[in-house]
C-alpha cells in the first residue's frame, strides 16, 4: 500500500516526532511504502532523504520571505491562490505516486496545500489534528483570523474518510470553536513516545527545573522566566533549564539567559539527557492539543508537571498521575509543588504502563492498522486513481 503525506524534516516539533513515529512503523510493515513531501528555506532545489524500505521524503525549496505575512489574506480565495504554487507540487506528486491512501498531518498552511490537491483525486484521505491554529493565532489581527477560521472550516469536507485526534480537548475544541459539528468516522489515539534504553532518572534529588518548548504564546514560555523570578525573590534553591529555538540574536534571548541556561533543540538521546539531569519538567501551555514532552520525561522516570488545558493530561488521569496536574497560574502553590517533588519518584508501575500502551511502536502499530481499514474499505468502493 501507498501512501502520501507531508511530513516535516526539521530536527524537532511535534509534527516531525509524529511523521517519523509513522515511518518508523512503516520500516516492520514492509506493505506499506510512503512518500512524504516537505518544504523548507534551506533548500535551493528538490532534495529526497531516503527512510530506507519505509519510503522517501522529498523537500521543495521556499522563498526566504515566504513566512511573512503568510496568513494576511483578506479570503479564502486568495489564500488558495497563496498556496498555488505548493499544491501543484502535491498534485503532480500525487498522479506520479499513484497512493492507495493520503495522509493529512496538521491543520497549517502545509496541510492545507495537500488538502486543496488531494480533493480533486479520487483517493481516500485521513486527517490527524495534531493543531488547532484557530486557537494558536488568537494574538492574529481580527480579519487573519478569520481567513484562518476558513482554512480550518475547510477540512470540515467528505473527501476526508477519517479522523485522528491525539486527545478528547483538541476534539472537543475543534466541534464546538470552529466547526460547530460533530465529525464523524474519527477516533481518539493518544500520541506515542520514544523510549530511550537510558537508566531512569539519575538527576532525581536535584533542584533543576526544565522546560522544552517552542517560543509561541501557546506554550506559555515566558512562565519559567517568572518562575524564575520568583525563585530569585525568595533566595530559592531552584536552577532552571529551557531547551527552545531561541538564538543570541532572538528578540527574547536576553530576558530567557538572564534566568535559565538555553539550549537550543537537540536531538533526541540528548534530550532525554536533559530530562534525566532535572528534578521536574514544566509543561505551562495555555491551549496543547497533546503534548509529548511530559510523557517523554515521565517515560524514563522524570515528574513533569502539565496544565489542565493539554490532551496529555487525559493520560495523565488514566495512568494515575492527576497529582501532576497543576494550575499554573498560582506560581506560589506550583513553586511549593516543585520544592515537594525532589525526592518524588514515578511509580515504576506507571512508567511500564506509559512504554507498554504508549510506545511508538505501540501507538504506529494503530495507524498501519487504520490505514489498511481505510484503504481496503475505499477499495471495495471504487476509490482510488
Amino acid at each position: 500500500m501507498k501512501i502520501l503525506m507531508d511530513a516535516p524534516t526539521k530536527i524537532n516539533g511535534g509534527l516531525t516526532t509524529h511523521t517519523n513515529g509513522i515511518f518508523q512503523a512503516a520500516l516492520i510493515n514492509p506493505d506499506i511504502n510512503i512518500l512524504g513531501i516537505d518544504f523548507s528555506r534551506d533548500v535551493l532545489k528538490p532534495q529526497t532523504i531516503s527512510k530506507g524500505a519505509a519510503g522517501k521524503i522529498i523537500t521543495y525549496p521556499l522563498p526566504e520571505d515566504f513566512f511573512k505575512r503568510l496568513y494576511y489574506e483578506n479570503s479564502l480565495k486568495a489564500f488558495t491562490a497563496k498556496m498555488k504554487n505548493k499544491i501543484n507540487i502535491f498534485e503532480s506528486n500525487i498522479i506520479s505516486f499513484k497512493p492507495d491512501l493520503i495522509m493529512i498531518n496538521g491543520t497549517t498552511w502545509k496541510q492545507f496545500a495537500l488538502f486543496c490537491a488531494a480533493k480533486k483525486f479520487n483517493i481516500p484521505v485521513i486527517q490527524y489534528h495534531g493543531s488547532c491554529i484557530t486557537n494558536e493565532t488568537k494574538h492574529y489581527p481580527k480579519y487573519v483570523q478569520e481567513t484562518i477560521k476558513k482554512i480550518e472550516c475547510s477540512y470540515m469536507h467528505p473527501v476526508v474518510k477519517m479522523r485522528i485526534f491525539p486527545s478528547q480537548i483538541i476534539k472537543t475544541t475543534l466541534e464546538d470553536q470552529v466547526w460547530k459539528k460533530k465529525s464523524i468516522n474519527s477516533i481518539i489515539i493518544h500520541s506515542g513516545v520514544r523510549i530511550s534504553e537510558m537508566k531512569i532518572n539519575p538527576g532525581a534529588g536535584n533542584y533543576s527545573v526544565g522546560m522544552v518548548c517552542r517560543w509561541s504564546p501557546e506554550k506559555n514560555p515566558n512562565y519559567i522566566v517568572e518562575l524564575a523570578d520568583f525563585n530569585r525573590k525568595k533566595n530559592g534553591p531552584l536552577t532552571f533549564n529551557i531547551v527552545s529555538e531561541l538564538e543570541a540574536n532572538h528578540s527574547n534571548y536576553e530576558k530567557a539567559s538572564e534566568s535559565c541556561i538555553v539550549f537550543t533543540p537537540m536531538a533526541y538521546d540528548l534530550l532525554v539527557d536533559f530530562y534525566r539531569n532535572c528534578s521536574v519538567i514544566i509543561c505551562p501551555s495555555l491551549f496543547e492539543t497533546y503534548g509529548r514532552v511530559p510523557l517523554e520525561a515521565v517515560a524514563h522516570g522524570v515528574p513533569a508537571l502539565v496544565s489542565h488545558n493539554m490532551g496529555v493530561a487525559e493520560v495523565y488521569k488514566k495512568v494515575g498521575l492527576a497529582d501532576l496536574i497543576v494550575d499554573f497560574n498560582d506560581v506560589n502553590s506550583v513553586y511549593k509543588k516543585i520544592i515537594s517533588l525532589k525526592n518524588y519518584q514515578i511509580p515504576r508501575e506507571i512508567v511500564n504502563e506509559i512504554r507498554q500502551y504508549y510506545s511508538e511502536e505501540r501507538v504506529y502499530g494503530e495507524y498501519m492498522e487504520l490505514f489498511r481499514s481505510v484503504a481496503n474499505h475505499s477499495l471495495a468502493f471504487g476509490l482510488g486513481l
